[in-house]
């Protein structure tokens, strides 16, 4: 049986018109049944022939995940626990949110990966090890159960317009069904996600890394955006680093040109002593054009035997140039607990309710030490 949700607009065409002999226009109404108006079985096709949805019922069907579990958090966050076809667990969560004009906004947060192999001991995830990919469809299903949840059913503007990729697993690790959701995410018959482009086609974009927080009066990734539109590369955050600590992170060959503006021309990750370029090394932010994909699909496994940005990047670096910007601003290490302490303090002493209460906090505690 093929599971429908699955299939690319494309490859469901294809399908279609090759393996039932329909007409290709049927492939648009059965998209639009499934993603647009949420169709869980065949038989809710009704402007479909009745012989296309009989033939669909026989070598095809739509496969969602049960809802196991609902956790409810005061602010209205719903953290979904689903289990798969082949009887896998994975987690999705729902994040509420008002805007400035009062209007509720809510995001999603999406898994990629059943488990995840990065093994960060600061996440649960990282405790199960890495058990498998999850498909394009699975990870699409997220959303549709979500949106049902939600009774969210309306095609033009729905309820849930932002996702986020930070749910179990690492997206880049598992690229193709990344890239292969994004492409039906984005479709124009479907939901319609981001209408402006489909992702990282023709746009380009920033990658946040997750384990690094960065506090400063001008945001990182303006920083680098500025950057990309002045010399038109891609462009990567860094900092200079001890020489014990450039074996954990990358190292970039990098030549001064103006400022804290870096030309850069090539980069190794995690180096064994006796390869680095310098002590200025990625840390946290990176804006990238939209060529960085076909880069990574001919990229091999790397350090730790995954297909690392780094290494993508760095054949970039090399072919077309990079710039590295010695970013302003604090970065934070959520990768250990004293980072994750060390930001929320300073975010705390920051907040603009909390903020004066608790640097009075920090005194009184301070005179206890």
């Amino acid at each position: 049986m093929i599971d429908i949700l699955n299939l690319t607009f494309p490859e469901l065409e294809r399908f279609i018109v090759e393996d039932l002999g329909q007409p290709k226009f049927r492939a648009a109404q059965v998209w639009q049944w499934i993603w647009q108006k949420h169709a869980t079985s065949f038989d809710a096709m009704t402007d479909v022939s009745k012989q296309l949805r009989a033939k669909l019922a026989e070598v095809a069907e739509i496969v969602l995940p049960e809802i196991v579990t609902v956790q409810t958090s005061s602010d209205g966050t719903e953290k979904l626990l689903l289990r798969l076809r082949d009887g896998a667990l994975v987690e999705t969560v729902i994040l509420p949110s008002t805007g400035q004009d009062g209007s509720v906004r809510i995001a999603q947060c999406v898994s990629s990966q059943i488990g995840c192999a990065m093994g960060c001991t600061f996440c649960s995830t990282g405790t199960m090890g890495f058990i498998r990919n999850m498909t394009a469809g699975e990870i699409l299903s997220q959303v549709l159960v979500a949106r049902m949840q939600l009774g969210d059913n309306r095609i033009d503007h729905p309820i849930i317009r932002n996702l986020v990729f930070m749910g179990m697993g690492e997206p880049l690790l598992n690229l193709r069904e990344t890239t292969r959701a994004l492409e039906m995410l984005n479709h124009d018959k479907g939901m319609d996600f981001s209408p402006i482009a489909p992702f990282a086609d023709r746009i380009r974009f920033a990658v946040l890394y997750g384990d690094d927080v960065i506090l400063g009066e001008a945001p990182a990734c303006g920083q680098l955006m500025r950057a990309y539109e002045q010399f038109g590369s891609g462009v990567v955050g860094v900092k200079e680093v001890s020489r014990e600590a450039i074996r954990k992170y990358s190292s970039l060959k990098v030549e001064h040109i103006q400022d804290n503006y870096f030309r850069c021309t090539d980069m190794v990750e995690k180096p064994q002593p006796g390869q680095e370029f310098s002590l200025y090394s990625i840390l946290g932010r990176c804006v990238l054009p939209p060529e960085i994909f076909d880069i990574l699909d001919n990229t091999p496994p790397g350090a730790g035997g995954e297909i690392q940005l780094t290494d993508a990047m760095a054949t970039l670096a090399r072919r077309d140039g990079m710039t590295a910007v010695d970013f302003t601003g604090t970065r934070y290490d959520m990768g250990n607990k004293l980072g994750i302490m060390q930001a929320s303090v300073e975010v705390a002493l920051q907040h603009p309710e909390i903020g004066q209460d608790f640097r009075a906090y920090l005194k009184e505690l301070c005179k206890t030490l």
